[in-house]
């Protein structure tokens, strides 16, 4: 057997390994991020670096909106709320990728949805009373 030969050898084996783990995911792992759809989850304690308090501590609250499947993975398509330790509300939609073997969840909880509510309606009226715009626009 030449370099060449060892070469393809290891291609092949690359496309198979390729082959078996998009199938895994489509028959386990597909199915528990579909799961997931509707559910509330909570990143507890998050912080920007070198908390020294309790109240330099927040929550971030993600409820699982929808996950599309892609070659070998899938998006999962999240809205994810919070007021940091400053009151500065953020509302986003995120689309975030996993794929085979990635912990897509890592720190997150999940939490009951009349949690994530309470927490989206604080944010949205923090949003909708324009304070927080004249509170943060000063940090620009």
């Amino acid at each position: 057997m030449n370099i060449g030969q060892i070469d393809e050898r290891i291609n092949e084996l690359r496309r198979e390994r390729s082959r078996i783990e998009a199938a895994a995911f489509e028959s386990e792992t597909l199915p528990q991020l579909r799961a997931l759809q509707g559910h509330a989850f909570a990143y507890r304690r998050n912080s920007y670096s070198c908390p020294s308090k309790p109240s330099d501590y927040w929550d971030v609250f993600r409820l699982v909106l929808h996950v599309v499947a892609s070659h070998g993975g899938a998006w999962l398509i999240c809205q994810e709320c919070q007021i940091d330790k400053d009151g500065k509300p953020t509302l986003t939609l995120e689309s975030r990728y996993v794929g085979a073997g990635h912990d897509y969840m890592s720190g997150w909880q999940p939490c009951a949805l009349n949690e994530y509510e309470e927490n989206y309606q604080r944010v949205l009226a923090q949003l909708a009373s324009g304070d927080s715009y004249a509170t943060h626009l000063g940090e620009l």
